[in-house]
């Protein structure tokens, strides 16, 4: 079978899970079709989270299409994929000043080449949301002043003020409704595996999740994602990035008061042929990523 098919038969999957095989399911499937129709060497990879918070399944569906880097001699390729995700942008959204803001700033932008990644995410069959992130991680390492620079002129065009810390950036992120409005939007900093976090606010129980989820980290360093609404920190979230151990998932579950919910979470992952990508922890809340390996490449980080 077709890894397209493959990719297709996983997301039909996923929206029969949360019943979502509706106009909104439609809209998805076809967001599908454009992304993959336009990456016929694969290069892109897909993720989809699952939420749990108090224990229960959250009754959204989340995915995000990851793009690859670019080598200087490939803006043609950047700029269609620009193109492309504007053009999905429209059809799963209304057109609005705030979007084509965000577009011609990309556009303006195209020589850093910062790989721009698109989500959706729906509630309760009744809300479609759009996820824009643009990922920093690269770039930031060899020239973080001018990074830091862009990241602050994105935001203050569109309007978002606030200040930004002194450290390493990899991806930024704006939620938006079905008007183009902006709802909240995300910045993620880099943190160095054992770096302390008390002085961020974090609860007991939040620090305890991530201390053991910590030990499992396969990488050097983990994220702390801040969501403001305009200018005020309304959440924060720890990700760490977990290796594929035998049993860490059954263990999460136990260590994080989820052990009800387990089996079906390890159902929807094997059918799926996915792989944990990254675990976030927040207040009551407990986030799986999960990379699809049914398409695409694993190698492009966060």
């Amino acid at each position: 079978m077709e890894k397209s098919t493959l990719i297709k038969k996983n997301f039909n999957y996923l929206l029969d899970n949360f019943a979502c095989q509706n106009s909104f399911g439609d809209k998805v499937l076809q967001v599908l079709d454009g992304l993959i129709a336009n990456d016929p060497k694969q290069q892109t990879r897909f993720e989809y989270s699952l939420q749990i918070e108090n224990g229960r399944f959250n009754r959204a569906i989340r995915f995000v299409n990851y793009d690859t880097y670019y080598l200087r001699t490939e803006k043609e390729k950047y700029l269609k994929r620009i193109n492309l995700i504007e053009k999905i942008v429209f059809f799963v959204s209304r057109p609005s000043i705030i979007l084509g803001t965000f577009f011609n700033i990309i556009r303006k932008l195209s020589f850093n080449y910062l790989p721009l990644y698109l989500g959706l995410e729906l509630h309760n069959n009744k809300y479609i949301f759009l996820k824009l992130y643009l990922n920093c991680f690269s770039q930031y390492k060899s020239d973080n002043i001018l990074i830091e620079q862009l990241i602050k002129n994105i935001f203050d065009k569109l309007g978002l003020h606030f200040k930004i810390k002194n450290r390493e950036i990899p991806l930024i992120g704006l939620t938006l409704n079905e008007n183009g409005d902006i709802l909240s939007h995300k910045i993620y900093y880099l943190y160095d595996k054992y770096s302390d976090l008390k002085f961020l606010d974090f609860t007991s129980r939040e620090l305890r999740i991530f201390h053991w989820a910590n030990h499992y980290n396969r990488l050097n360093y983990f994220d702390v994602m801040e969501r403001y609404n305009r200018r005020k920190v309304v959440s924060r979230k720890i990700e760490v990035h977990p290796g594929n151990y035998k049993n860490f998932l059954s263990s999460l579950c136990e260590v994080t008061g989820n052990k009800a919910v387990f089996l079906k979470i390890d159902e929807i992952i094997k059918v799926t042929n996915g792989e944990i990508e990254a675990v976030g922890i927040e207040k009551e809340k407990l986030t799986i990523y999960v990379t699809m390996r049914n398409y695409g490449r694993r190698k492009i980080l966060l």
